[in-house]
């Protein structure tokens, strides 16, 4: 009986510390840095014509934290929190994944940016492994509304990707985006 009670306080003492004193340890993100990102990010609102990685990394070498927090806590207008999203896209990290993976289930994100979120997902993840994203999808998206957006966004991406990962013109991705790119540039 003592031993019992021994172990619930002992447990009781460790979800204190772990809830309480190791958040306080944790780095917190530097305002400055996360301003300037969030800058960065609303003076272009066509992401089509600027690299966002490349923008993400000129602030911060390892930015998904700020792009996480700007897409989850920060009081931006929507096209912001749609970049955040976009450049979170573009990183390869288990990190960056995760976080567009939690985006997918959020229901308190604006419709525009979970429909960013599921359109940058299937776009990223779909290529390589088709049934695990659109099995991943259809459990963490519930509203029927986003239903059917990644459905058809799953759809468009059928037609578009073969087997080997390559558009079925033969022409990588990036190569498509660089001119389409090129295409929105007025002549001189």
């Amino acid at each position: 009986m003592r031993i019992k009670f021994m172990n619930r306080v002992f447990l009781l003492v460790f979800v204190s510390v772990s809830i309480f004193v190791l958040p306080v340890f944790s780095e917190p993100l530097d305002q400055e840095k996360l301003d300037r990102l969030i800058v960065s990010l609303s003076l272009s609102r066509h992401p089509g014509d600027v690299d966002l990685k490349k923008l993400a990394t000129a602030v911060d070498p390892n930015p998904v934290p700020y792009l996480k927090e700007i897409i989850e806590n920060s009081p931006v207008r929507v096209y912001v929190k749609v970049n955040a999203v976009n450049a979170l896209a573009e990183f390869e990290s288990s990190e960056a994944k995760v976080s567009l993976e939690n985006q997918l289930s959020s229901s308190t994100q604006h419709r525009l940016v979970r429909q960013s979120v599921i359109k940058s997902y299937v776009n990223k993840y779909y290529g390589v492994d088709p049934n695990a994203t659109s099995a991943k999808v259809r459990t963490l998206v519930k509203e029927r509304e986003f239903l059917d957006f990644a459905e058809k966004t799953m759809e468009s991406s059928k037609g578009k990707i073969s087997p080997d990962g390559k558009f079925k013109d033969g022409v990588k991705k990036e190569q498509i985006s660089e001119e389409q790119r090129n295409l929105r540039k007025i002549p001189k």
